[in-house]
C-alpha cells in the first residue's frame, strides 16, 4: 500500500508504507501444509510458485521464488537454519533461511507432486511423500547428495502426509489416499506396519508427538486416532471428532495436546491423555459461514499459539 498526493486527476509522489505477502494457496476440498519455526514467530507456506516466510510479530516477510512449478510444501529444519520446499513437478529444493538465502540442493526426487516432507532431528535427512508412481510414494534421502535411504513400500495410492520421529528409535509415519497409515523403521527405512483397518476415507495428516511417545492421524472420515509409537498399536480412535473432513493437526510443544482443523469450519484441541475435546473454536465466518470458512491447514507457533488457514 502507498501514500500519495492527487493533483488534476494524477497520482504523484507515491511512497511505500506497507508490504503484504501473498496468502497461502488453497483449493476447495484439499488441505494445505503450513509450518512454524522452532524458535521464532515465523510461519512458512507455499503460494503458487513462491514460498513465504512470514514474521507474525514484526509484520515482515520474505518471498522465495526458486521454484518454476507451483510450490506445494515447505518446512523449516530442526534448528531453523534451512528450509526444504517441494513442488508439483516433484522437485525438492533446500535453501538457507538466512540473509543470503543460498540454494544448497535442487533435484527431482519424485515423478509427481510432492505433498509433504519432514526433517530428521539432525537436519541431515529428509523424508517426503506424494505421487511416486507404482508403489514408491514415500522416500527418504540424504539431502546433500539426494541418495535414498531404504525402500519405503507401503501405499498403493498417493501419500498425503509424512512425519519423521525426532527421538530414538527412529521411525517414519505416512498417510494416504488409500485409507492407510504406514509406519517405517530404520535407517535404512522399510515398512514396519500397514494400518488398514481403522479409516474408511483419506488419511490426511499423520504426526508424531514431540516426545515421540504417540503419533496421531486425522482423516476425511472424521476420525482423530492416537497410536503408541513403540508398537504402532491403536490407543484411541475418536469417531465423529468433527462434523466434516479433518484436514490437518499439530501438537503443542509438551505433547499434552493436539490441535485439529476441519471442513466443518471449526478447530478443536484434544487432550493426549484422556483423548477428550478441551475446546472448540469456530472459524470467523459470522452468522452464516460458507465454503470459504473451511479450515484446511494449521500449525503451532512458538509459545503454543495455534494458527489455522481457511
Amino acid at each position: 500500500m502507498a501514500n500519495f498526493t492527487q493533483s488534476a486527476n494524477c497520482v504523484t509522489s507515491p511512497a511505500l508504507t506497507s508490504l503484504y505477502p501473498p496468502n497461502p494457496s488453497t483449493s476447495r476440498g484439499n488441505h494445505i501444509v503450513i509450518d512454524a519455526h522452532p524458535k521464532l514467530p515465523l510461519l512458512l507456506y507455499a503460494s503458487r510458485t513462491s514460498i513465504c516466510v512470514l514474521d507474525t510479530e514484526a509484520n515482515r516477510s520474505f518471498v522465495y521464488k526458486g521454484h518454476q512449478a507451483n510450490a506445494t510444501v515447505a518446512r523449516f529444519s530442526p534448528n531453523g537454519r534451512f528450509v526444504a520446499s517441494g513442488d508439483s513437478s516433484g522437485k525438492l529444493r533446500v535453501w538457507e533461511n538466512v540473509k543470503e538465502r543460498k540454494s544448497k540442493f535442487e533435484g527431482a526426487v519424485l515423478p509427481g507432486a510432492i505433498a509433504d516432507l519432514s526433517w530428521d532431528e539432525s537436519g541431515t535427512r529428509i523424508t517426503l511423500c506424494g505421487d511416486g508412481g507404482g508403489s514408491f510414494h514415500c522416500k527418504t534421502i540424504m539431502w546433500d547428495t539426494g541418495n535414498s535411504i531404504g525402500e519405503m513400500v507401503g501405499h498403493n495410492k498417493r501419500a498425503l502426509s509424512v512425519d519423521y520421529k525426532k527421538t530414538r528409535p527412529y521411525k517414519i509415519v505416512s498417510a494416504g489416499e488409500d485409507f492407510k497409515t504406514v509406519v517405517y523403521k530404520g535407517p535404512p527405512f522399510k515398512c514396519d506396519k500397514r494400518i488398514e483397518d481403522v479409516n474408511s476415507n483419506y488419511v490426511n495428516c499423520a504426526k508424531f508427538s514431540p516426545d515421540g511417545k504417540l503419533f496421531a492421524t486425522v482423516s476425511s472420515d472424521k476420525q482423530v486416532s492416537f497410536y503408541n509409537s513403540d508398537d504402532n498399536q491403536l490407543v484411541k480412535s475418536v469417531k465423529d471428532a468433527h462434523g466434516g473432513s479433518i484436514y490437518q493437526c499439530a501438537w503443542v510443544a509438551d505433547s499434552s495436546k493436539l490441535f485439529t482443523v476441519s471442513g466443518d469450519k471449526t478447530a478443536k484441541l484434544w487432550c493426549a491423555r484422556t483423548f477428550a475435546c478441551l475446546g472448540t473454536f469456530a472459524s470467523a465466518g459470522g452468522l452464516n459461514p460458507g465454503v470459504g470458512d473451511m479450515l484446511v491447514g494449521c500449525a503451532m507457533l512458538v509459545g503454543d499459539k495455534p494458527v489455522s488457514v481457511k
